[in-house]
């Protein structure tokens, strides 16, 4: 699938400042590879023995990892440490795990980063887990064709107080912590508390010195929504905390929320949320 960074339109930028049982032994800096279609050992160690969900990649990184994705989409409800049909089942990256880069656009044959083509093969983060939205190529084109039950949150980036839906893990999520690559789309935060926010994204940096400030790059949120704020992304830094993502050749296209289609920057009660943004249009077409 490919698709155009151009354009503007009524998304929405909102800023709001008010109220299994192997063990695998991994050198530093390894490569963890994820491959929907592949049918080796599913370890990681390589193309052949990829991981077949990014859930068990997830599970297996640190901070000093990459993780390469084929082509192909990729639930959050898939992997041996969640459960079938979960709507509060996301791809949750940590702040323990700060420093950890995601990268998709790759056909599963690459051995160098620059190899891989991302508009020739599409990465999809898909929060269908019933697998019942209307869509295109893998991609829910739309937040109205959004049906039955989705995940809350596709991704949930952990780095703040348990009091705003994680675990409140104290190690921040910085710039080092990077997504490249990535369709991210079917996210319905319509659940209960703050899963009514960030049907794309949550980047927790709620409470006093937390911090969610990961990297963007190349990343396509299309088709999320949420009940209340932040339909593709809700960047949550209040209470003293801060979530500022840098997001560079981002697209937000056809995400609906009730206050902030595209984003919600979060910065209450002396918390700070300033993204830095570069080519990042907001399109309905």
């Amino acid at each position: 699938m490919t698709m155009t960074f151009s354009g503007n339109s009524p998304d929405g930028f909102k800023t709001r400042t008010d109220a299994g049982d192997a063990v695998i032994t991994r050198d530093p800096a390894e490569i963890i590879y994820v491959d929907a279609d592949a049918a080796g050992a599913s370890d990681g160690t390589s193309w052949t023995d990829a991981y077949n969900s990014l859930q068990n990649a997830l599970v297996d990184a640190t901070g000093n990892d990459q993780i390469w994705i084929a082509e192909g989409t990729y639930y959050p409800d898939e992997g041996d440490n969640v459960t079938d049909g979960d709507e509060t089942a996301s791809f949750t990256i940590t702040g323990n795990q700060d420093g950890l880069k995601i990268y998709g656009g790759f056909d599963g044959t690459e051995s160098q980063i620059d190899e891989r083509d991302i508009s020739g093969h599409a990465t999809i983060l898909s929060g269908d887990i019933d697998n019942n939205d209307t869509k295109t190529n893998g991609v829910t084109m739309d937040a109205d064709d959004i049906s039955g039950n989705n995940s809350n949150n596709v991704l949930f980036l952990d780095a703040g107080d348990v009091y705003e839906g994680g675990n409140d893990v104290d190690p921040n999520i910085t710039t080092n912590t990077e997504l490249d690559g990535l369709i991210v789309t079917g996210g319905q935060a319509n659940g209960s508390s703050f899963d009514r926010y960030g049907g794309g994204l949550y980047c927790d940096g709620y409470g006093t010195s937390n911090e969610c400030s990961p990297t963007l790059r190349n990343v396509i949120f299309i088709g999320n929504e949420a009940s209340l704020q932040g339909g593709a992304i809700y960047n949550e830094g209040g209470k003293s905390g801060a979530s500022s993502p840098v997001l560079t050749n981002v697209l937000f296209k056809s995400n609906n929320a009730n206050y902030g289609g595209a984003v919600v920057n979060g910065g209450n009660r002396s918390g700070i949320s300033n993204p830095t943004i570069t080519s990042v249009p907001l399109r309905t077409f």
